[in-house]
């Protein structure tokens, strides 16, 4: 049912975290490791599980190229029937994949699903990122664009669900910039769909680094 697109890029200390959470997911499941080049000892830990777990793959970079570009990579390899993007800092609950494959079916399978998600700092849990009730239920592309802009939806790429049929369908990619791909791509994701889900269903934690490229960014850069 799912692809797990996993780009690595000098996560030795949170990798098995990431890796380790995904395990024993209850829907069938490929965990696709995109090592980006690392200079740590990222590629021997996403090797070890690969060696260990069938539904586990490696595919390793020959150059640095950014989490976007290995995302893209990672996606021309998926099998399952959606498609979600994990970051290596984070980790899962995977409890709550299989009341969301309920509810995507419940909703004929639509392109996109968007879900809530946990917010932790330094490893302690601090909130769950929960829609408004009114903003539940199916959309089309262009609506969800508008929620988008109203800031009721966040640019991440960890929090959405993307049907594989319409990601290849619409080729759609992430650029090759080295932060804010997020912000520079998911209108574009978004506005291709005929039906987008807003669902809390919370799979993903999200874990807030201080030292991330995200949390380092200024505002003109963003911009």
């Amino acid at each position: 049912f799912l692809s797990v697109i996993v780009p690595v890029y000098n996560k030795q200390l949170s990798l098995s975290r990431c890796l380790d959470s995904l395990l024993d997911c209850p829907v069938a499941s490929e965990i696709i490791m995109v090592d980006d080049h690392s200079s740590d000892d990222s590629r021997r830990i996403a090797q070890a599980y690969t060696d260990q777990h069938q539904n586990y793959k490696l595919i390793c970079l020959t150059k640095n190229c950014g989490a976007g570009e290995a995302r893209n990579v990672g996606a021309t390899h998926a099998r399952g029937q959606y498609l979600v993007f994990f970051d290596a800092d984070d980790w899962c609950d995977n409890s709550v994949f299989s009341s969301l494959y309920d509810e995507l079916a419940q909703h004929s399978f639509p392109d996109i699903a968007i879900t809530g998600y946990n917010k932790y700092c330094h490893n302690d849990y601090k909130s769950k990122y929960t829609f408004h009730a009114h903003y539940l239920g199916l959309h089309t592309g262009l609506q969800s664009v508008e929620l988008r802009l109203a800031k009721v939806i966040c640019p991440s790429p960890w929090n959405k669900v993307y049907k594989t049929s319409y990601w290849q369908k619409h080729r759609l990619a992430w650029p090759e910039m080295r932060h804010s791909e997020d912000f520079a791509s998911i209108l574009e994701f978004l506005a291709e769909a005929e039906s987008v889900l807003l669902t809390n269903q919370s799979y993903y934690c999200y874990n807030v680094n201080d030292g991330s490229l995200t949390r380092s960014l200024k505002a003109d850069k963003i911009d």
